[in-house]
């Protein structure tokens, strides 16, 4: 079945957001978007509404649409999210998963773990094998609906990395750290499979809040230079 234009113009629009070519806080010029895309304004709208919901940009009134600009404080709130549906996404695959589908998950948290512990992994490459091996366990659970939300909260974590260019190298120091997590999973204990997942996820954010922090003072430091630098 083919893709209408909007449904083009969305997928366009969002690989774009999604590996960081627009930075965070820029404005979407809308008409020039438009053409670009080759779509019509309104229909362009909608496309940015569907971004929206999606969390990646956020539309104000009288002023348009902007890259969503990510804080301690939401990143903190969609990790707790993520927390709970991930979890209970690892305790259900424990339970229900089938032998197949589990020596699956071993190769996608294969590919992971190779690629955390490569001399110079690609940022990009490394978010969508991270983005495709969590949304695969959700997928042996076999509830549409875990897989939904799961999905959405990977997806905002493939956007905000690469749109902040974060640096991925701390995750060397957790070999095996996707191998552990289906290891878990295949032993069948349930609250193993669940603590597992728990850890993987809190860890994560504990590293995620010190790149975002650094990366801020970065910017902000970056900013101030460039108002100097008008004055002298």
């Amino acid at each position: 079945m083919m893709m209408t234009l909007a449904e083009q113009a969305y997928e366009e629009l969002r690989k774009h957001v999604l590996t960081g070519k627009y930075q965070m806080g820029e404005y979407l010029r809308q008409r020039p978007l438009a053409q670009q895309l080759g779509i019509a304004t309104i229909t362009l709208r909608e496309v940015l509404q569907r971004l929206e919901k999606d969390g990646m940009i956020e539309i104000i009134p009288k002023w348009g649409a902007k890259v969503k600009i990510v804080d301690e404080k939401m990143l903190k709130e969609k990790f707790v999210i993520r927390e709970a549906m991930e979890c209970m996404a690892a305790r259900l695959a424990s339970q229900v998963a089938t032998e197949t589908e589990i020596e699956y998950l071993f190769q996608r948290a294969n590919r992971v773990d190779g690629m955390e512990e490569s001399d110079n992994p690609s940022r990009q490459e490394f978010v969508r094998e991270h983005y495709d091996f969590h949304v695969a366990i959700a997928k042996v659970t076999h509830c549409e609906e875990l897989v939904y939300e799961i999905e959405r909260l990977n997806l905002f974590n493939v956007f905000w990395i690469n749109a902040m260019l974060i640096d991925i190298g701390w995750c060397k120091g957790y070999p095996d750290w996707h191998k552990k997590i289906v290891e878990a999973i295949a032993s069948r204990d349930l609250q193993k499979a669940e603590n597992q997942m728990r850890e993987h996820v809190q860890v994560g954010l504990k590293h995620c809040i010190q790149a975002i922090t650094e990366k801020s003072d970065r910017m902000s430091i970056r900013q101030y230079v460039k108002v100097v630098n008008r004055f002298v």
